[in-house]
């Protein structure tokens, strides 16, 4: 599960540009280090506020980084639930035309959104850690 939640920074894709003319495959790996500094506060601040019957959802959050993206991923094919817990499930959610419930009972989950949350109480601090960390990578350039 990925929180459809980013931040879109003007010049990325002719910053990555850029780094492929230049062919020095240490500066990708930098930029996905950078993203991932960004998805790590957040997961990060989301742990603590994830619920807890059995710690499986807990365990599951993971910080992930390419060197376009940085997300927080909760939920795995042991831990098929993370989407409801984090979205929520109820009646609004079954299919409206045919009333399908996906083959099970619905039930009524309400949301606790902790990804989309943590990103939110941490998001000036990851933009400005991710600027420095840029900044960073182009002051090694010179």
């Amino acid at each position: 599960m990925t929180a459809p939640y980013a931040i879109e920074v003007e010049g990325a894709k002719e910053l990555r540009k850029v780094f492929r003319e230049i062919g020095d495959k240490n500066l990708g790996r930098q930029l996905r280090d950078a993203n991932r500094i960004v998805s790590e506060m957040v997961v990060a601040a989301a742990v603590p506020n994830v619920p807890v019957r059995s710690g499986r959802l807990r365990r599951s959050v993971k910080a992930l980084a390419t060197q376009t993206t940085a997300y927080g991923k909760a939920g795995s094919q042991a831990v098929p639930y993370a989407a409801a817990i984090h979205w929520g499930e109820g009646t609004g959610n079954i299919n409206a035309t045919t009333g399908a419930t996906f083959g099970r009972p619905a039930r009524n989950i309400a949301g606790r959104p902790f990804l989309w949350d943590a990103a939110d109480r941490v998001i000036d601090r990851a933009v400005k850690e991710y600027e420095d960390a840029v900044q960073n990578i182009l002051d090694g350039i010179r």
